[in-house]
């Protein structure tokens, strides 16, 4: 659950115009219905996905 508040948080941060993060292009889609999935992003910047994988981080340990 800690997740997928972290997704909504995210989400609302892009929506306000944050380039804090890799935009999306396609995603999120689930596969099998479980916890797993992936996402497609559009980037130019490499830090931008880091930022994304150290926002995730403390929650997928």
């Amino acid at each position: 659950m800690k997740v997928i508040k972290k997704f909504r948080k995210m989400t609302a941060e892009r929506e306000k115009g944050a380039e804090r993060f890799a935009k999306t292009i396609f995603g999120t889609f689930h596969i099998s219905g479980g916890h797993r999935g992936f996402t497609v992003f559009e980037n130019y910047d490499p830090n931008k996905l880091a930022n994304i994988s150290i926002f995730y981080t403390p929650e997928m340990m």
